[in-house]
């Protein structure tokens, strides 16, 4: 048995996390102060000798996150969990998603690169 994995066996079988989950209230709380907005850019890096250069090719403006539309967009198998406890100490939970699907959980998505003003599809 690796080192630490007796404690978390113990863990999962305690009554704090099964009788009791946790609730959504404190992913959204948490959700909503660290992602209420946000830019999101894609770029292709090129590397010349020891010189990295970017060429930025998409940037969006990503405003008011809706937890809602996080919720929906998870029912749609889109949002992957990531339970990451591993050497017997917990590093947290972690929510992740395809790149393409970020603007769908912001109110509203502007792209300012390549060109300033373009609207994306939105969260419900």
């Amino acid at each position: 048995m690796p080192n630490g994995s007796h404690r978390w066996g113990r863990d999962l079988g305690s009554a704090n996390s099964i009788h009791n989950p946790i609730g959504v209230s404190p992913i959204s709380n948490k959700a909503g102060t660290k992602l209420l907005n946000a830019f999101y850019v894609q770029a292709e890096v090129k590397l010349e000798g020891k010189q990295e250069y970017y060429w930025y090719r998409t940037a969006m403006m990503l405003e008011r996150f809706s937890f809602p539309a996080f919720l929906s967009v998870l029912e749609r198998g889109k949002v992957l969990v990531d339970f990451d406890a591993r050497s017997g100490h917990n590093h947290g939970t972690k929510f992740r998603l395809r790149q393409d699907c970020l603007p769908m959980l912001y109110e509203k998505a502007t792209v300012v690169v390549p060109r300033a003003g373009s609207e994306l599809p939105l969260a419900a």
